[in-house]
């Protein structure tokens, strides 16, 4: 995946959470790294999410599905714009589906403005989206729940993420043990932890 970081003056807040309350991002570990057969295991996760509609389920695919799409857009971007293959309808089904039914959940919007703010051109080109995507936008989600969610470390982590410049970034690493509580935050072996945590650490530059 790229790692991007914009700096658009990031100011610090107080961050009251506690490490004790602290709880994992994502709460299914059954999604462990390294899937020989990643589309397949994607087609059998959908389906089984499509019966029990478990928010859990669904945030881990989103994330999945997202970094499968990001390693399609990198090794062949021409595949990824002039081709409708699964990863790419699996996403945009997802966040459509997150977008109309979720858009208060905290979890979901973090992600979803992430996704937005760092992978912009996933949305070019795309004339049967039905919902707003844009960088802008997913800088409005993470300015929302930050306002939503005042003193919350993982809310304050996603917004430092994109609004911090690196000097901005280091102090709140080092000021907030970023580094002790991103783990508490993303415990499990799965590629979307992983990914997320070696987050943490890259964008310290």
């Amino acid at each position: 995946m790229y790692i991007y970081r914009l700096s658009h003056g990031y100011e610090e807040e107080n961050i009251e959470e506690s490490k004790s309350s602290i709880q994992p991002f994502f709460r299914k570990g059954w999604m462990l790294r390294n899937i020989k057969d990643q589309r397949k295991f994607l087609s059998e996760v959908f389906d089984q999410w499509k019966i029990s509609r478990d928010f859990n389920e669904f945030l881990v695919l989103l994330a999945q599905t997202w970094i499968a799409l990001e390693d399609i857009y990198i090794e062949d971007v021409d595949k990824y714009y002039n081709t409708n293959f699964f990863e790419k309808k699996l996403f945009f089904y997802l966040l459509e589906y997150g977008e109309e039914t979720l858009i208060q959940n905290k979890k979901f919007v973090l992600l979803d403005g992430y996704i937005q703010a760092t992978t912009e051109y996933f949305f070019w080109g795309n004339p049967e989206l039905k919902i707003e995507a844009s960088e802008e936008k997913g800088k409005r989600l993470l300015k929302r729940i930050r306002k939503e969610n005042p003193g919350d470390f993982i809310v304050e982590w996603f917004y430092s993420l994109i609004f911090a410049g690196p000097g901005e970034y280091k102090k709140f690493y080092k000021k907030f043990d970023v580094g002790s509580r991103i783990n508490d935050v993303f415990p499990l072996d799965t590629e979307v932890d992983h990914y997320f945590r070696k987050l943490a650490d890259l964008s310290r530059g």
